[in-house]
């Protein structure tokens, strides 16, 4: 069974994820660089014990805050 969005549905997650990120953006901006990659490896550690991680991921860069 394959299942596709619609124009409109594809319209409403793209207006939704650009929300999303910047709502991400607004709530690491509080955080330092290094606190951000601290965030994002606890993160990381949490799913991968909930297995939802491959074993392998590139670094992902979050810092916008200065």
């Amino acid at each position: 069974m394959l299942i596709e969005l619609t124009d409109l549905g594809r319209a409403l997650i793209d207006d939704m994820l650009a929300d999303h990120v910047d709502n991400e953006t607004e709530l690491l901006a509080s955080l330092t660089p290094g606190e951000q990659q601290q965030l994002a490896g606890l993160l990381r550690k949490l799913l991968t014990g909930l297995g939802d991680v491959p074993a392998e991921r590139p670094e992902v860069q979050l810092s916008h805050a200065g």
